[in-house]
C-alpha cells in the first residue's frame, strides 16, 4: 500500500472514529438545520433545536472540525450567521451515510434494545460497546437512558459481576416491551444482532404472515369489528407468543387472566385461531396463553355506533360523572353533547379492559396531541382522574391523549357556536332614550343577547363592578378605559350601524380582545434562572403579587406540570393550573435571561394562562393564540432579544390581526 493510500485509509478510519466518539444528536440536528444556499443565524438554529445560542455556537465549532475531514465546512459571516459549504460531494455523502447509520443516539438506543432482545444470556459491556461502535462512557449514557425507558414496562437491567447485563421482569411485561419495540419494525435487517433462539428475528416475518392469514379469516368469520392497526397489533402479540412458547417462556396465570369468561365470543374465536395455528406449526398453547391472547382482543375491540345500546349503564354513569366534574372545575358544559357521550362510551369500554389487564393503546401522534390539543388534554386529565378512581389503575399518557382527542373535537364544535352576550349600552341623553335604545337592541339582536343594561357615562364603573360584560356600546365618544371592548355607534341604528353591531355580536367566543389578557403587569424577566423549579416558583410568586388567587394556586400549577410536562415546543413552556381559580383572566409571560432544561426542551419563555369562570368558554382560544405566537420564529426571537412587554405586544397583536381577518 502506498503512502497516499495509507494516509487516505487512516484519515477515513480516524475521521469515523472521531465522529463516533464526538458526534451526538445535537450535532446532527444542527447540521440538518444548516443550508448550502443561505445563511442562518445561531439564534434561529437555537430556536429550531431547542438549545441556547451559546451552546449552538460551541457545537458549530466542534462540527466544523469534524466536517473539515469529510468534504465540507461551515462559513461564518457577521450579521448573517452560518452557511454550509460542501467541497467534495462524494466524500460528504459517504460521511452523512456513515454517521446517520451509527451515531444517532435514538438509533443506537434502538439497536441496544434489539441486542438485549436477541439473547436470553448475559451481555458483556465490552461486547455491547463494540457492536454499537461507541465508547464505554457513551454506552453508559445509553444504558442509563435504557433503564429509564424500561421502567415504563416495569422492567429493569440486572448487572451481575463477571456475567454482564440482562433484562429482568415478568413475561407479561417483557412481551409488552417486545411488541412495542420490535414487532413494529421487524422487517429491518438485524444481521449484526446475535440470536441464540431466545427470540428469532429471522423467523418473525414468515411467522407473522402465516398468523395474519389465520387471524384475519377468523375475525371475519366471527364478525369481530377491529381496525387494521389494532388487528396488526394483536397479530404481533400472537407471533411473539409463539416464539416465546417455543423457548418455554410462558405467560404467568394472573388473577385478571383467570377470570376471563370462557363463553365470551372473543375467547371462543381465540381458541379456534390457536387450534389452527397448532396444526400448522406444531406448537401447543396452554390455557393461560389462550387467555392472554383473548385479553388482547377484548381490550382492543372496537364497538361500532350501531352497538351503542351495548354500552353498560355503569359506563354511562361514569361519563355523567366525568362531564359533571369538567363542568364544576372548568365551567365547560358538555353534558348535552351526544356525539361526545357516544364516542367516550365506545372508547371507555375497551379502555377499562386494558387498565384491568395492565396494557395500554399506544398513540403514534402523542406529542402532536399534547401540542395541538392542550385544552382537550386538560379535560382528559380530569376524565382520567374519574376513570382511575373507578378502576383503581393509573392511565398512561397514551391513553389520556386518546381522550384528549375526543374532548378537543367537542371543544372545537362547541366554539363554533355563537354564545349569548352580556352587553352594556351607554347613553347620555336620558332614561327615556336609554330605554328606547334597549328596545331597539332587542328588536335587532335578541338572538345574540343574554342580558342588556343601559347606563349613563358616570355609571359605567359601577355597572362593570356588578357584571361581566362582553361588549360596551356607546352613543358618545368616551376617552376612558373599560374592562370590556367598547364600540361607538349612531343613536338611531341605521343600516350600517346594525350590520356593524351584528358583526361584533356574532363573533365566536374566542374573539375577545387579546390584550385584555396579555397585561403589562403580568410581564416578567428572570435574570438569573437556575432550575425549572426555581423559575416556575418565581413566576407563581410574581403572579400572586398582582392577582387575587387562592392559596392552593401554586399547588394546582405544579399538579398539572407533574401530570405532563408543558414544554410542548422548543424554547416555550405553558405551565398552568388545571382548574379555573381566578377572578380575572390573564396570561403571564416570563422571559429568561438564559435557557433552562424543562424536561423535553431548553426553555427561555414561559406563558402561564389563567382564566376566570366567566371566560371558561374561551380558554381554548387562548391556547391557540399562545401556540400561534410560539410558532412565529420572528416574534420569539424578538421577545428573547428585547425582553420587553412591547415586543410581546407586537407579536400578540400580529396574531390577533390575523385571526380578526379570518372572522
Amino acid at each position: 500500500m502506498d503512502k497516499s493510500q495509507f494516509e487516505s485509509d487512516y484519515d477515513e478510519y480516524y475521521t469515523l472514529s472521531e465522529v463516533r466518539l464526538m458526534m451526538d444528536t445535537l450535532h446532527i440536528r444542527i447540521l440538518n438545520s444548516l443550508s448550502t444556499d443561505q445563511f442562518i443565524s445561531s439564534q434561529e438554529i437555537a430556536l429550531e433545536v431547542g438549545k441556547s445560542d451559546k451552546t449552538v455556537r460551541a457545537k458549530i465549532k466542534d462540527l466544523n472540525e469534524i466536517l473539515a475531514h469529510n468534504g465540507a465546512h461551515i462559513i461564518t459571516k457577521m450579521g448573517l450567521g452560518y452557511q454550509l459549504v460542501v467541497n467534495n460531494e462524494r466524500q460528504f455523502h459517504e460521511f452523512m451515510k456513515k454517521y446517520n447509520g451509527s451515531n444517532d443516539s435514538s438509533q443506537n438506543l434502538r439497536k441496544l434494545i434489539h441486542c438485549f432482545l436477541g439473547t436470553s444470556e448475559y451481555l458483556k459491556a465490552d461486547d455491547l460497546a463494540e457492536m454499537l461502535y461507541v465508547s464505554k462512557s457513551t454506552l453508559t449514557k445509553y444504558l442509563n437512558e435504557f433503564r429509564v425507558y424500561l421502567r415504563q414496562y416495569d422492567l429493569e437491567i440486572e448487572s451481575r459481576p463477571h456475567y454482564g447485563l440482562k433484562i429482568l421482569g415478568s413475561e407479561f411485561n417483557l412481551r409488552r416491551f417486545i411488541a412495542s419495540n420490535f414487532a413494529q419494525d421487524y422487517s429491518q435487517d438485524y444481521d449484526e444482532v446475535q440470536n441464540d433462539g431466545s427470540f428469532d428475528y429471522s423467523e418473525y416475518t414468515a411467522l407473522h404472515t402465516l398468523v395474519s392469514q389465520i387471524v384475519i379469516k377468523e375475525v371475519e368469520d366471527y364478525g369481530i369489528n377491529m381496525s387494521d392497526a389494532v388487528l396488526q397489533s394483536v397479530i404481533s402479540h400472537i407471533s411473539i407468543a409463539i416464539l416465546r412458547i417455543r423457548t418455554n417462556s410462558l405467560i404467568e396465570l394472573s388473577s385478571e387472566l383467570s377470570v376471563i369468561d370462557g363463553n365470551d365470543r372473543h375467547y371462543r374465536m381465540v381458541q379456534s385461531i390457536m387450534k389452527k395455528i397448532s396444526k400448522r406449526l406444531d406448537v401447543n398453547f396452554p390455557d393461560q396463553e389462550i387467555a392472554y391472547i383473548s385479553m388482547h382482543f377484548m381490550s382492543k375491540k372496537v364497538i361500532g355506533r350501531d352497538q351503542i345500546d351495548k354500552i353498560p349503564q355503569e359506563i354511562n354513569a361514569l361519563i355523567d360523572t366525568i362531564l359533571l366534574k369538567i363542568s364544576v372545575e372548568r365551567h365547560v358544559d358538555l353534558s348535552n353533547d351526544l356525539d361526545l357521550r357516544t364516542m367516550l362510551g365506545l372508547h371507555i369500554v375497551p379502555l377499562i379492559h386494558r387498565l384491568r389487564f395492565g396494557t395500554y393503546l399506544k398513540n403514534p401522534i402523542l406529542d402532536d396531541v399534547k401540542l395541538a390539543c392542550i385544552a382537550g388534554y386538560d379535560l382528559a386529565i380530569i376524565a382520567s382522574e374519574v376513570i382511575e378512581d373507578y378502576v383503581g389503575e393509573t392511565l398512561h399518557d397514551h391513553e389520556i391523549s386518546y381522550l384528549a382527542m375526543h374532548f378537543d373535537v367537542a371543544l372545537n364544535q362547541n366554539r363554533e357556536r355563537i354564545y349569548l352576550k352580556n352587553i352594556l349600552v351607554v347613553c347620555s341623553s336620558g332614561r327615556a332614550s336609554g330605554q328606547l335604545l334597549k328596545h331597539r337592541f332587542y328588536q335587532h339582536f335578541s338572538q345574540y343577547i343574554k342580558q342588556i343594561d343601559v347606563c349613563d357615562i358616570h355609571e359605567i364603573d359601577a355597572f362593570e363592578q356588578e357584571m361581566h360584560y362582553d361588549y360596551i356600546f356607546t352613543t358618545v365618544p368616551l376617552d376612558r378605559k373599560t374592562n370590556a371592548p367598547m364600540f361607538e355607534f349612531e343613536f338611531f341604528l341605521n343600516q350600517e350601524s346594525v350590520h356593524a353591531i351584528e358583526t361584533i355580536l356574532t363573533r365566536k367566543s374566542g374573539a375577545m380582545h387579546v390584550m385584555d389578557v396579555f397585561k403589562e403587569s403580568m410581564f416578567f424577566v428572570n435574570e438569573a434562572p437556575l432550575t425549572k423549579e426555581a423559575v416556575l416558583n418565581d413566576l407563581i410568586t410574581q403572579i400572586t403579587q398582582h392577582a387575587k388567587l387562592p392559596k392552593n394556586f401554586r399547588a394546582l400549577v405544579w399538579e398539572r406540570e407533574r401530570f405532563s410536562t408543558t414544554d410542548v415546543l422548543p424554547h416555550i413552556a405553558i405551565p398552568h393550573p388545571n382548574r379555573l381559580v381566578s377572578d380575572d383572566s390573564f396570561v403571564a409571560c416570563m422571559v429568561l435571561d438564559k435557557p433552562i432544561n424543562w424536561g423535553n426542551h431548553e426553555v427561555s419563555i414561559l406563558f402561564l394562562p389563567c382564566l376566570s369562570k366567566e371566560d371558561s368558554e374561551k380558554y381554548a382560544f387562548i391556547y391557540d393564540w399562545i401556540i400561534k405566537l410560539s410558532n412565529s420564529k420572528e416574534t420569539i426571537l424578538n421577545i428573547q432579544n428585547n425582553k420587553t412587554y412591547e415586543s410581546l405586544v407586537n407579536g400578540v397583536l400580529k396574531i390577533t390581526n390575523d385571526k380578526e381577518r379570518n372572522l
